[in-house]
């Protein structure tokens, strides 16, 4: 006869080894889908690619409690990528994503000039998941996905106030608080609105110039820091009447013009842009009045729409999410 004792130690044996795989197994149905990992690439650029500048990723954590962020730095070209790309890969995160790139000022030497401290950002709006379950996404960050951030910024967290003041000092990643999270539709219209208004100031500033195509996406769309760029052109051709300045930054008159663009529906009738030009060493300052009588038509084409639907104030606080894990890494992207 068996002995009863050493049965019933057996039923417990073979019941904690169930319980182990259901536990493993996520208990039949009680877990959750993975996340899987986030890929962001690009280059960050003020015309020449940035090298050796830190870029810093920081998203909402999927959790839904707090923010996740990976690094890199960029890299100086290699085989087919050019100077200022980057790769960061960020475990447990979800859209949207704020990149910023930044550099410290170098001091000038006997046969360089001195360099500015940059700071340059981007956003991710949504992700692309691949069929392999890896999420990716491409954030170029210049001058002018800087004029998106910070006008999503003014009309997001800031209201319109930013029509009236030069600049804004709230933080990006106000953007990623729950109320002010800017929706696909309105990162679109910011860019599209970006991009026709710099076409105006083009016009005014330098009217031999090339236009911009108004469906360019200036935040994933394909870009390198080469003269043959149509958006590096545009970059250039800035700088040199001042309108973008050596550390990246963009004459506040034009961040301001756009931010009433998005938020009212309608462009101010002119705006008054400072225009800097050398000759012979001898630098001039004058005012181009530019004027956007054809914004909204380029906007409303590029989004194929017959009006641009205001953005209207988030609900969310002014200040940077929390952030709970330093979570990912990457390198300058690789050719």
């Amino acid at each position: 006869m068996k002995n009863p004792i050493v049965k019933r130690i057996r039923i417990l044996a073979v019941s904690g080894v169930s319980a182990l795989v259901l536990t493993a197994c996520g208990g039949g149905g009680g877990g959750s889908a993975p996340v899987p990992p986030l890929t962001i690439s690009g280059v960050a650029a003020t015309g020449p690619g940035l090298v050796g500048a830190t870029v810093t990723v920081t998203c909402p954590a999927a959790s839904g409690v707090g923010t996740v962020t990976g690094t890199a730095t960029t890299n100086a070209a290699s085989g087919t990528s050019p100077a200022g790309s980057y790769n960061v890969t960020v475990s447990g995160a979800k859209a949207p994503c704020i990149i910023v790139a930044s550099s410290p000022a170098v001091a000038a030497t006997a046969t360089t000039p001195a360099i500015p401290a940059i700071t340059l950002t981007s956003i991710v709006p949504a992700l692309t998941t691949s069929a392999n379950g890896t999420a990716t996404a491409t954030a170029n960050v210049t001058p002018l996905t800087t004029t998106v951030v910070n006008t999503l910024v003014a009309a997001k967290v800031n209201g319109a106030t930013n029509t009236t003041t030069a600049t804004t000092t709230v933080t990006p990643l106000a953007l990623l608080n729950s109320g002010n999270v800017p929706t696909v539709a309105q990162v679109n219209t910011v860019v599209a609105t970006t991009v026709a208004t710099f076409n105006q100031v083009l016009a005014a500033t330098n009217p031999t110039a090339t236009a911009l195509p108004v469906t360019t996406n200036l935040l994933s769309g394909s870009f390198t820091p080469t003269s043959s760029d149509p958006v590096n052109t545009v970059m250039d051709t800035l700088a040199s009447s001042g309108v973008i300045t050596s550390a990246g930054t963009v004459a506040p008159e034009v961040v301001q013009a756009i931010t009433a663009t998005v938020t009212t529906g309608t462009p101010p009738a002119t705006i008054a842009v400072p225009v800097t030009t050398t000759v012979n060493g001898q630098t001039t300052q004058t005012t181009a009045t530019v004027t956007t009588s054809t914004v909204i038509t380029a906007v409303t084409s590029a989004l194929g729409t017959t009006a641009v639907t205001p953005i209207t104030v988030g609900t969310g606080p002014s200040t940077a999410p929390t952030a709970t894990s330093t979570t990912g890494s990457g390198t300058g992207a690789t050719g």
